[in-house]
C-alpha cells in the first residue's frame, strides 16, 4: 500500500473513529454512579429490591466488592470503600447459583470439559536404530 492511500485509508476512518469517542463520552457521562453511605445502600437493596448480600471480595486496596441477589433473580454488585461509602458498579436480573465443587477438584475444573491428556508411550529407540 502506497503512503498515499494509506492516508486516504486514514482519513476515511477519522468521521467514523469521531462518532465511536463521541457515543462512548456521552455514555459515560450520562452513566453517573450511585454513591450512599454502606448502611443506606444495604438498606435500600433490602427494602427497595429484596436483595441480601450472597458473597463478597477484599480487594488490595481495602476496598470489598459485594454482592447482593433476590430471590426472585435481580443482583446487585457495589463497592464498599474504607470510608463508608458503597457504590453501584452493576446491576442485572437471572442470578444463578451454581451448585458447590466436588471437594478435591480445582475450582473450574470439570472432568467432562478437560479430559486427561493421554500421555505419548515411551520410545523403542531400538528398533528404530534397525530400520
Amino acid at each position: 500500500m502506497s503512503s498515499m492511500n494509506g492516508l486516504r485509508a486514514i482519513a476515511a476512518l477519522i468521521p467514523w473513529a469521531t462518532v465511536a469517542a463521541a457515543t462512548v463520552c456521552a455514555t459515560a457521562t450520562q452513566a453517573q454512579p450511585v454513591c450512599k453511605p454502606r448502611a443506606e445502600m444495604i438498606e435500600i437493596l433490602a427494602r427497595k429490591f429484596r436483595e441480601h448480600q450472597r458473597m463478597f471480595g477484599l480487594q488490595n486496596d481495602r476496598r470489598v466488592l459485594e454482592l447482593y441477589a433476590s430471590a426472585d433473580g435481580t443482583w446487585t454488585a457495589i463497592l464498599s470503600m474504607p470510608n463508608g461509602t458503597s457504590c453501584v458498579v452493576a446491576a442485572g436480573e437471572a442470578w444463578t447459583v451454581l451448585p458447590p465443587i466436588p471437594a478435591g477438584e480445582p475450582a473450574g475444573y470439570h472432568p467432562r470439559q478437560f479430559p486427561p491428556v493421554p500421555r505419548p508411550k515411551p520410545r523403542d529407540d531400538e528398533g528404530m536404530a534397525e530400520a
